[in-house]
């Protein structure tokens, strides 16, 4: 899924990018707010690599049973660095989708 994220946003293709983002997200985020903050982050330069620095899993079984996972990476861009989280949950199809995503950097601010 993170593979698939970084490719998008290297190659500026926003369609594949919202595609990997849950109907959850929606509907706290629209499209449009989310690909505005694609182009802010832009600023960051093009994506060159990530390293991932933490994850976390968790399964929940029964009734409501409920699997997530968060990653957190180091990415460097081409004017900076930033730490990233995704935030993943299986839907009901059993395909994980991104529910949360943020992105600390002070390349950000200058």
């Amino acid at each position: 899924m993170a593979d698939q994220l970084y490719e998008s946003l290297k190659n500026k293709d926003l369609d594949s990018a919202d595609a990997l983002f849950s109907d959850e997200l929606y509907k706290i985020t629209s499209k449009e707010q989310l690909n505005l903050f694609f182009k802010k982050t832009s600023a960051l330069g093009t994506y060159q690599s990530r390293k991932l620095i933490d994850w976390q899993s968790t399964n929940t079984v029964g009734t409501n049973s409920l699997s997530t996972c968060t990653l957190v990476y180091e990415v460097i861009y081409e004017n900076d660095k930033s730490k990233e989280t995704i935030g993943l949950l299986k839907d009901e199809n059993k395909k994980y989708k991104i529910v949360k995503y943020s992105v600390n950097s002070d390349g950000l601010f200058k």
